[in-house]
């Protein structure tokens, strides 16, 4: 299937170095694959890894105050 699509030529250039293809329809082809492909193979843990400093918690956050019956039991 043929596609006629502008792409910017910086873009191009960047997908030639990143995937080593000399060609720049298989320079795309390849780096849209890899795209793809990692798309489909995230797991869980990557998306628990993407917050990684997003998420501040305040100055006064005591964890071990909002623990429900650890060693309070009367």
């Amino acid at each position: 299937m043929d596609k006629s699509i502008p792409i910017s030529d910086d873009l191009v250039r960047a997908a030639q170095d990143a995937t080593g293809e000399t060609d720049e329809r298989a320079a795309v082809e390849h780096a849209l694959r890899d795209y793809v492909e990692a798309k489909r193979n995230k797991t869980a843990i990557d998306g628990m890894l993407s917050l990684v400093g997003q998420v501040r918690l305040r100055d006064d956050y005591d964890y071990k105050a909002l623990r429900v019956g650890d060693g309070d039991r009367d």
